[in-house]
């Protein structure tokens, strides 16, 4: 039986992927998502959960595209949400990866 959100677009809020959006293939049971289509030139797929995941409106038809001047503003705000989390996720990666030559 299909799940209801299969074929959906979706933005990954949490975890390694976040800031990514992709496609809902199948719903694992438990709470875990297959999500595809996260990187533009590659197949591979994910499963994450639906804690980390959020579905983007129906009316905006792609996240992989450039925004037009008449797109829905909803459109917008997620095509922002999902930099700002990109950007998060980065300053968080550079912390990381700084922390350890400031303390030696």
């Amino acid at each position: 039986r299909g799940s209801a959100v299969e074929g959906r677009e979706v933005l990954v809020t949490r975890g390694e992927h976040r800031g990514l959006s992709g496609k809902i293939e199948a719903a694992i049971p438990g709470g875990w998502y297959l999500v595809s289509d996260l990187f533009r030139h590659d197949a591979t797929n994910a499963v994450i959960s639906s804690r980390d995941l959020e579905l983007v409106p129906p009316r905006v038809t792609s996240l992989k595209r450039k925004v037009s001047p008449t797109e829905p503003r909803e459109g917008v705000r997620v095509h922002a949400k999902a930099a700002r989390l990109v950007l998060e996720r980065l300053r968080e990666e550079r912390l990381r990866l700084l922390r350890p030559a400031a303390g030696g």
